[in-house]
């Protein structure tokens, strides 16, 4: 069994090849990147693949440990253990946070440029939206700093969707079968080169 992390151990020894796997959540895609012939699962926090058991990040490990408890022992016996450390399991290992719209987002360490001083206030959401906001002191000028992000989303294939609003920059794409909608935006705060940076997405609605 390999826990958050170790899923690369396996995959540099080469045991991922054909195998169905996970990692802790914004570790997949490095995941899926670096072993294309593994089947990179994100919405489930354990996945045993009858070879080999990979779970997600830090606490995942116990649904993988409970999961071996259950296959090898019985389930009435990992129910009990699970009841026993207090711990809320599901047997089924749903509810991996690879599935949380947060990680359809650009790479918000991407996204802010080295001079920027950045304090984050809100990170919220669920599977089909997300927020991200705080306050943001920036050198440059608003636009300035708007559009070396928009450059930066745009090398990550989000698709420029202008919506005349000055300053927002508004993105589209598609990513794994679904269309997402993100915005970033700044609105002016008490000091000089101080604002309140939102950063949102949305899944669009299918028509």
């Amino acid at each position: 069994m390999a826990v958050c992390t170790g899923a690369f151990i396996l995959g540099r020894a080469g045991l991922l090849g054909g195998q169905a796997a996970t990692t802790t959540a914004g570790a997949n895609p490095q995941l899926a990147k670096l072993f294309p012939k593994a089947h990179v699962v994100t919405d489930r926090r354990y996945v045993d693949s009858g070879r080999i058991l990979t779970t997600g990040g830090l606490s995942a490990g116990i649904d993988g440990a409970l999961h071996v408890v259950d296959r090898d022992v019985g389930r009435l016996r990992a129910q009990s253990v699970a009841c026993f450390i207090e711990y809320e399991w599901r047997a089924d290992g749903a509810g991996g946070s690879g599935q949380l719209a947060t990680h359809r987002m650009p790479d918000l360490t991407e996204l802010l440029q080295a001079s920027a001083s950045w304090l984050r206030v809100v990170d919220q959401g669920d599977a089909r939206q997300w927020e991200i906001s705080g306050r943001l002191e920036i050198r440059t000028s608003p636009d300035q700093f708007l559009d070396a992000a928009a450059a930066t989303a745009g090398a990550q294939a989000w698709a420029v969707q202008s919506d005349g609003a000055k300053l927002r920059r508004s993105f589209v794409k598609t990513q794994g079968g679904a269309s997402w909608r993100f915005s970033l935006s700044l609105d002016q705060e008490a000091g000089p080169g101080e604002y309140r940076l939102k950063m949102h997405i949305q899944q669009v609605p299918r028509t």
